[in-house]
């Protein structure tokens, strides 16, 4: 069914691979920066996911353009916050962003005055070691000045190091600057470019220490730096640093202190359809219909997850892999459920758990009802469901998502719920449990799981041989906790073969809600092939859910885990029997005539 497997969760680097059309913005943003006076901070703010990281490489590539059209290179410097802070280097995350700056300025410029870079680097790394050993933070706020200049001292300044504390701050900065001024000049670089990537995956308040320590240390002439970042992680930093007390109003003071651009991702304006289709189209999965992309698609995702980028990579990947298992299985039952309902059907699900998750418990545990399930959006727009488990703001996008998700349950264009398509969502709901992150609570025995089991292998071991004059006759359905197969009128007028199953037993049997001879169609097959040892021994009159009269040719108790296996077994053979003699079903329909008349 696929090609290719999986969608890797990978920033762009080339602007032929923009998905996203958001190499506008990299244009501009690079023209900015190519043009502006610094120090300059521009901060990318979107939550993960949004293609902050995308853009930033894609404002690269413009400025690398720049430099092979115009000879005027930009010199650019990546530092990846959360790779430092994966090897419990957070402590020193801005002295370790000052040292990939001089090794880089070194290396990207072939500079050759060893002796400055000895000095910055001697310095920083003496600092980093001080700091630590007096139980300092080498991060942000520089309040043991003395260890600060003792470090300066060891680092062989031949100057003596002042008691003034912004003096000796000063020298480290004026050290730095030199280094920038002097490597960019060997090029003729215009500018030193530092993209910070990750700043949003540090601890909130790692994050703010990173950011104090950039204004202190980088304020430079030349230096343009470019972050990604979360304005929400920032206010929560701030929060756990210096206490509640720190109001919105203060939050935004300290972010506008130390970034001059904000530039929020514009994920309102990123086109959901065309994305969800190029995606699609990478990973060559098939049995999707255009106008279902805008129709379903589109609206599933802008009422669950909102327009995430990795998020949907992220669906998209389990919807895969849910389908391949769907493919590997086979279903002979695929009159109502048609590749392309199953994918959407699928899709609309995993949204659902994703960003609904309360709704997704309440589907599964609610499908035998047609009816509340349809109810679902009205309840949710009055907020009368899930009023305590879903935020009121997403209410009504909750209600919205509902509404498109039934949508995508219909195998036609009615405005109900049909037992086809509950049997269809119910199967795509067991599907779903394998890919979900949360802890399901799950009974010793699953009945609906048993039910589906058994659908499934009796409509694969007969797919040949069902073949009755009428659609409803043709397959193997489910109800609840049971598999079943309706039965002829004119063999059994409203009367089924039953598989079910409980925590204390599988049985197989006939029942009916109204017909009260399926007692005695019962022993007749029975009696045709010599089962009478097995159903004498169970109650021939024991209810099956809504089935008030039934008649049980075998079961098999949970004894072991080998129980199922010998019920299969057991009910294949019993099942080769009965269909190996179709043509005498209407000789024991006679039979329960002659015996009614009797």
């Amino acid at each position: 069914m696929v090609n290719k497997i999986g969608l890797k969760d990978q920033p762009i680097t080339k602007r032929e691979h923009d998905a996203l059309k958001i190499v506008d913005y990299a244009d501009v943003l690079s023209k900015f920066i190519e043009e502006c006076d610094t120090p300059m901070t521009v901060a990318l703010q979107g939550d993960w996911g949004t293609g902050k990281t995308s853009l930033m490489h894609l404002i690269e590539e413009c400025l690398w353009e720049k430099n092979s059209q115009e000879n005027v290179p930009f010199l650019t410097v990546w530092f990846n916050t959360w790779q430092y802070s994966q090897f419990n280097q957070s402590d020193s995350l801005a002295l370790s962003m000052m040292l990939n700056i001089t090794e880089a300025l070194y290396e990207e410029t072939d500079f050759q005055d060893k002796s400055l870079k000895k000095r910055v680097t001697q310095c920083l790394k003496q600092f980093a070691n001080a700091a630590f050993a007096a139980g300092a933070s080498a991060t942000g706020q520089f309040d043991n000045f003395n260890v600060f200049k003792k470090a300066f001292k060891e680092s062989g300044d031949s100057a003596e190091a002042s008691t003034d504390e912004a003096f000796t701050l000063t020298q480290v900065k004026k050290d730095l600057k030199t280094l920038v001024k002097k490597a960019t000049s060997k090029i003729g670089a215009k500018k030193l470019v530092v993209f910070v990537d990750d700043l949003d995956r540090l601890q909130p308040k790692v994050a703010v220490e990173l950011l104090e320590a950039m204004k202190v240390f980088l304020d430079i002439e030349k230096c343009v730096y470019v972050l990604a970042c979360d304005y929400s992680i920032v206010t929560t930093g701030l929060k756990v640093k210096f206490g509640d007390k720190v109001d919105e109003e203060k939050g935004k003071s300290f972010f506008d202190k130390i970034i001059q651009v904000p530039f929020k991702m514009p994920i309102r304006r990123y086109d959901a359809s065309e994305y969800i289709e190029r995606m699609l189209k990478e990973i060559n999965l098939k049995y999707v219909k255009k106008e279902d992309i805008k129709n379903i698609y589109s609206n599933l995702v802008k009422y669950s997850v909102g327009f995430n980028p990795r998020t949907i990579k992220r669906i998209l990947n389990s919807l895969q892999l849910l389908l391949i298992l769907d493919d590997k299985r086979k279903e002979s039952d695929s009159q109502s459920s048609e590749p392309a309902n199953k994918t959407k059907v699928l899709f609309g699900i995993l949204c659902m758990q994703e960003a609904y998750e309360p709704i997704y418990e309440y589907i599964a545990k609610n499908l035998n009802n047609a009816d509340g399930i349809m109810r679902l959006s009205e309840g949710l727009k009055s907020g009368d469901e899930f009023s305590e488990k879903i935020e009121n703001n997403r209410l009504q996008d909750a209600s919205k998502f509902c509404e498109a998700f039934i949508k995508c349950i219909q195998l036609d264009q009615d405005l109900k719920l049909s037992d086809d398509e509950m049997e269809h969502l119910k199967e795509m709901m067991s599907y779903s449990t394998l890919v979900n992150v949360t802890e399901q609570p799950q009974s010793e025995f699953d009945e609906d799981e048993f039910a589906l089991y058994m659908r499934r292998l009796l409509n694969e071991e007969y797919e040949r041989i069902l073949n009755w004059s009428k659609p409803k006759f043709s397959k193997f359905r489910l109800a609840g906790n049971k598999a079943f197969l309706n039965l002829p009128p004119n063999v059994l007028q409203n009367s089924k073969l039953i598989f079910r199953g409980d925590r204390f037993s599988y049985r197989f049997g006939v029942g009916s809600a109204s017909n009260h001879k399926v007692l005695e169609f019962g022993q007749i097959i029975c009696k045709e092939f010599g089962w009478n040892d097995d159903w004498e021994r169970v109650s021939k009159d024991e209810s099956c859910d809504d089935d008030k009269f039934s008649f049980w040719f075998y079961e098999c108790r949970h004894e072991s885990e080998a129980s199922l296996d010998l019920f299969e077994n057991e009910v294949l053979k019993r099942c080769d029997d009965l269909f190996s003699m179709q043509n005498v079903w209407y000789k024991w329909s006679r039979q329960i005539k002659q015996v009614r008349e009797d």
